[in-house]
């Protein structure tokens, strides 16, 4: 049998996000990401934006 995963989502930790009555809301658990996953997120785009 599969577990089903929780639904989640990352943010950067900003000021609005400090409230999390919206991932509440949606049923959603909150990460805010490390640096590491921000320079790997921003490599990404760089890549791809090309």
């Amino acid at each position: 049998m599969v577990a089903e995963e929780e639904p989640f989502t990352y943010t950067d930790g900003a000021r609005w996000y400090d409230d999390d009555d919206a991932c509440k809301w949606l049923r959603l658990k909150h990460y805010v990401f490390d640096i590491r996953l921000k320079n790997m997120m921003m490599e990404r785009f760089y890549l791809y934006s090309r």
